[in-house]
């Protein structure tokens, strides 16, 4: 019987599959080497993708999501229409295309391998997510390896000899990824530290023509472009999407030909867009992208002259920009072969088709089903993380009141009432003024940024661009972060009144008066929500009307988010009491009395609850019954909480330290000097965890 192997690249923009059955070819899908990336939701409660999505995307512009990928290992959902969808569900959609297309060329056998890939600066839990996506789609054994491995794979083959390098320059729809690889016996491995930007790639290409065509609308009719920009009604929503094809296949065109004509949707006018004025608006970021590559060879510390290509991947890589620029800078190194979307999944299946790598080269799998083991290289053991090496740090010059995360960027509010946007690079983008301070962390939703202000607003903000989508009054000061829940942003004024309002343009759904005042952030369910109050009060709220369904009563205030595992909500007071409390009834199962106040968020790890204490303590606490497993001194009379890093946790002991604890050996390995003082608990990023600082964000690497 013949075997046949998968490779699949699912994309931020576009998808591309593989398959190997002695050669190594495209998996055409509907003729095509590639397809969107893109899920929608259909009337019927279905979801579909790729090109099917895009057909219908004009007609259901709110029911559509074209880049999922980018909210892979968030714990925000996509929001299609009024359903909440888990983006592992979306994604399963996209790779079960593939799937089904190269089993109907195999007589219905599923694969005897698969393979996908994954950008090389992801961290464990969005690889963790693809791997989970992957085991929806019918793929309960596929392997991971990184984008540039995959790529260098199809390029490169044996052309390059043992010990030379090769850089790889992956200018796709929605991110960019620069690495450099070395040839080994077995495979490839990365050296240096890779770069890119997930806010750079066609698709933002796409919106800066999108706004040009908008000004040439702006000039035949201001209002009409107005309603484009904001109108909530689905003409306007349509007109923008019609809009937005224009500006794709117009940047499409112009890389074949001089000039082409985009047509402005409603008032039936064509202006023409010629190569020059694209290349005039992108060319800002095609120079950050190869001072990007330049910077990646450099912390491999080599010198361009000393790899033997670069090639360039993605489909945006084939802008005549691109290659004229990089040739500028680096010669005739440069490369490219077949067409660059498709190689990634080509280089997936080759690896897929062969024997199994030697567990930790390049080339092999980073994560296997089931399992959360990162790749070392080879003839190296792997070493769990012990130290912390501050990355970078950047001053926002203002005190960080609150930190959140879509993918790999950072959305971080100050005392100055700004919001900025950076990433996990410490790379800062933009920043916008907010109409009142945020005490609180943003919140991430699809595509957009939730923020609550003291000026006794509720805000919601395109997350591209910091643009004000909405803004809703509320009956006093917010001063703990909203959640999404559905399609609902909530929040809790200091009038002591919940409100709930449309994720989509704010208009009010229901409210609810607590009788007490809230300083705890919120835990938010598929059906209910936990809001925690100072008077002890631990309230569930249903989502669907926002009715009180029990209220479990803390004898002191409760100033830490609750946190629900299974069918237990997990509760911790000032009085040093942490509760594990039935979520269905609310009762209580367990108390546990630790040495100290809690005021900063706890977790968990494997079985056990993550607490740290006032009296400079960090407890583990089993779940089932609350027994203290063990303690570890950390020092420190006001620590926050606490954030893992696998088997690594660290927190903020609030006297100058950021300390690092193995869960393992139960001991402190190592101490960072920071700023204490913030009012948020360290945020894990891929491989960073970002650390509020005073004025200052810092990134810090768990190294071994």
């Amino acid at each position: 019987m013949d075997e046949w192997a998968l490779g699949i690249d699912v994309g931020t923009s576009r998808s591309a599959g593989a398959m190997a059955n002695g050669t190594v070819s495209p998996l055409e899908v509907e003729g095509n080497r590639w397809m969107p990336s893109m899920v929608l939701l259909d009337q019927s409660g279905t979801i579909v993708v790729g090109s099917a999505a895009d057909y219908q995307a004009g007609v259901y512009p709110d029911r559509v999501e074209r880049t999922p990928k980018r909210y892979l290992g968030s714990s925000a959902p996509l929001l299609l229409g009024d359903a909440a969808i888990e983006v592992e569900d979306a994604i399963a959609k996209l790779i079960g295309v593939f799937v089904d297309e190269g089993r109907l060329r195999h007589g219905g056998r599923p694969p005897d391998a698969a393979v996908l890939t994954h950008p090389v600066r992801w961290g464990d839990a969005r690889k963790a997510a693809l791997v989970d996506a992957a085991r929806r789609a019918g793929l309960p054994d596929a392997r991971l390896i990184e984008e540039p491995v995959a790529a260098a794979v199809h390029y490169v083959g044996d052309r390059v000899a043992v010990g030379e390098y090769v850089g790889v320059y992956d200018l796709g729809g929605g991110t960019f990824d620069t690495a450099v690889l070395r040839r080994t016996d077995t495979g490839f491995e990365s050296v240096g530290a890779p770069g890119g930007d997930e806010a750079i790639g066609g698709e933002h290409f796409d919106h800066l023509i999108y706004e040009h065509l908008g000004s040439c609308l702006a000039a035949i009719d201001a209002d009409l472009w107005e309603e484009i920009q904001y109108g909530d009604d689905r003409k306007w929503t349509r007109a923008a999407a019609d809009l937005l094809t224009q500006a794709r296949r117009a940047k499409e065109a112009v890389s074949s030909y001089p000039s082409t004509q985009a047509l402005l949707p409603l008032v039936d006018r064509d202006v023409v867009v010629t190569r020059g004025q694209v290349e005039d608006m992108i060319r800002p970021q095609i120079e950050q992208t190869v001072d990007e590559m330049a910077t990646t060879i450099e912390s491999a510390g080599l010198r361009p002259d000393e790899l033997a290509a670069i090639y360039l991947v993605g489909g945006s890589s084939r802008i005549p920009l691109v290659t004229e620029m990089m040739t500028e800078r680096f010669g005739d190194r440069i490369a490219t072969r077949d067409e660059p979307k498709s190689v990634v999944a080509l280089g997936a299946a080759t690896v897929a088709r062969g024997p199994a790598p030697a567990a930790g080269t390049a080339a092999s799998a980073t994560i296997a089903a089931g399992s959360s083991a990162v790749s070392t290289p080879a003839g190296r053991a792997a070493a769990a993380p012990t130290k912390l090496v501050r990355a970078w740090g950047l001053d926002l010059q203002a005190p960080i009141h609150g930190i959140g995360a879509i993918g790999a960027d950072l959305f971080v509010t100050v005392g100055d009432a700004t919001l900025h946007r950076l990433d996990v690079t410490g790379r800062w983008h933009w920043s916008v003024r907010l109409p009142g301070v945020a005490y609180g962390a943003p919140v991430p939703g699809p595509g957009t940024i939730h923020v609550g202000c003291s000026n006794d607003r509720l805000v919601t903000l395109d997350a591209a661009t910091g643009s004000m989508r909405w803004q809703t009054p509320v009956r006093g000061a917010v001063v703990t972060p909203p959640v999404l829940a559905n399609d609902l942003v909530i929040a809790v004024d200091d009038n002591q009144m919940l409100a709930a309002v449309s994720w989509r343009d704010g208009s009010l759904r229901w409210l609810l008066p607590l009788g007490t005042s809230v300083r705890a952030p919120m835990a938010v369910g598929r059906a209910a929500l936990l809001v925690a109050g100072t008077d002890g009060r631990v309230f569930r709220v249903e989502l669907a009307g926002g009715t009180v369904t029990w209220a479990f009563p803390c004898p002191d205030p409760v100033r830490v988010a609750p946190v629900v595992v299974g069918d237990t909500a997990l509760i911790a007071s000032e009085g040093g009491m942490v509760y594990g409390v039935d979520i269905r009834s609310g009762e209580a199962r367990w108390g546990t009395r630790l040495g100290g106040p809690v005021d900063g968020a706890i977790t968990c790890w494997d079985r056990l609850v993550l607490v740290a204490d006032r009296a400079g303590t960090l407890s583990g606490l089993d779940r089932t019954d609350g027994k203290v497993a063990w303690t570890v001194a950390t020092g420190g009379p006001d620590p926050t909480g606490v954030a893992v890093h696998g088997s690594l946790a660290v927190l903020d002991d609030g006297v100058g330290h950021l300390v690092a604890i193995d869960l393992e050996a139960r001991a402190i390995t190592d101490r960072l000097d920071i700023q204490s003082g913030a009012w948020q608990s360290p945020l894990v990023v891929d491989d960073t965890i970002v650390v509020p600082s005073g004025n200052a964000v810092v990134g810090v690497r768990p190294t071994a």
